[in-house]
């Protein structure tokens, strides 16, 4: 997981997005390519499409999926830890969520927002689930939502609670579309309009994101608070306001994830602890246990378990989640057919449903189209309006 560089926008992004989506529709070989690029699975109760967000986006969007399954029974997933904020909108029926840990709320909803989390969390459906997931970095999420992640907390939220009214209308408008790529498409024309608004994300914070990131979350907080010239408590404030977690919690899940990748491809549990930076294997099992309420073992069998043809990983280089077959361990406790004490989480404290209304989206050819699948690693992405702060960014690894 390398270090990214921040999305950048120029002085004028409406006239931007604008010439952007003229030179898109320009694109004589665009539709072939975008159509080459989504990954579908498909019978006759699974449906389920990758699309990868455009240049554009980068460092920001991780990628978009449809999905349409069929289900007779109850479906049930354990979500781990993986840093990354998904906003799903969905068509079909509620999906219920529960933390896999502390199972004090459940959450029942057809579209939500699922923040950054520490610990995992089990969602269960047991008829049509229908709809669109985009992937975000929790950068692009603060940007996005233009409110700060620590409201959030790690339950997951009603859409309106971030976009307000807007939020109902933008589930009817992608139902509306008439495929996939039309919904990609309208989600990356409105992701690109409110990034050009949003707040400024500090270049402290995102080189400290970045570099937790790529160096798998085996760097001391207080190293890091050092490079960027803050004390260790106001790099903590700004990095929960930004991020939504604080540096240490998100080097534990950096950590979590790499010991998750190492066991998906045959290490021992004691060989992927100590490589990962745990003092032993007995501490492993307890912070693993505490993050995903079950053991090594008992994920790893999971994982053996499903179904090979089960789409169990958001994105290709970490373990994010696994479907539950198995009626013993963490699958068990957290039946939420049976949850008689749950109660549905309350909203944040200081969140408003009438948040910033989604803006106005140039009715113009379809991003998605444009962009040939991989970025070349030697591209620098876009680049947008360059604050004294924001031009920092890039000085902040050599202190």
């Amino acid at each position: 997981m390398g270090e990214q560089r921040p999305n950048r926008i120029p002085e004028c992004p409406i006239q931007w997005l604008y010439s952007m989506c003229r030179a898109m529709a320009t694109s004589a070989t665009g539709a072939a390519e975008g159509a080459q690029m989504g990954a579908t699975m498909q019978d006759h109760t699974h449906e389920l499409v990758r699309w990868p967000a455009s240049p554009l986006l980068r460092g920001q969007t991780l990628g978009y999926r449809g999905f349409r399954f069929g289900v007779l029974g109850t479906r049930r997933r354990l979500m781990v830890p993986d840093g990354v904020v998904k906003v799903m909108v969905g068509f079909g029926d509620l999906v219920r969520v529960v933390d896999a840990v502390v199972p004090h709320h459940a959450t029942h909803a057809a579209s939500m927002v699922n923040p950054v989390r520490t610990r995992a969390a089990v969602g269960e459906h047991t008829g049509s689930l229908y709809g669109v997931t985009v992937l975000l970095t929790p950068i692009a999420a603060y940007r996005l939502f233009a409110v700060p992640l620590n409201e959030w907390g790690e339950q997951p939220l009603d859409p309106a609670d971030l976009l307000g009214a807007e939020a109902a209308r933008l589930a009817e408008r992608l139902a509306e579309c008439d495929g996939w790529e039309s919904r990609f498409a309208l989600l990356e024309r409105i992701i690109l309009t409110r990034l050009a608004f949003g707040p400024a994300v500090s270049p402290e914070v995102l080189w400290v994101w970045q570099r937790l990131r790529s160096d798998a979350g085996r760097v001391r907080v207080e190293q890091l608070a050092s490079a960027v010239g803050w004390s260790r408590r106001h790099l903590e404030r700004r990095f929960r306001e930004q991020v939504g977690t604080t540096p240490k919690a998100l080097a534990q899940v950096c950590r979590l994830q790499a010991a998750l990748h190492r066991l998906d491809t045959g290490w021992s549990v004691a060989r992927a602890a100590a490589e990962t930076g745990y003092h032993d294997q007995p501490h492993f099992d307890r912070t693993f246990k505490g993050m995903m309420g079950c053991t090594p073992g008992q994920f790893r069998r999971y994982r053996a378990a499903a179904d090979p043809s089960d789409s169990r990983d958001f994105l290709p280089d970490q373990v994010t989640s696994v479907l539950l077959q198995d009626p013993r361990g963490c699958a068990s406790r957290y039946r939420l057919a049976k949850e008689k004490h749950l109660r549905r989480a309350p909203r944040p404290a200081g969140m408003l449903a009438a948040r910033a209304p989604l803006p106005a989206v140039p009715q113009a050819a379809e991003p998605s189209s444009a962009h040939g699948g991989k970025v070349p690693d030697d591209d620098p992405g876009p680049t947008t309006t360059a604050t004294r702060t924001e031009r920092r960014a890039q000085t902040l690894p050599h202190r």
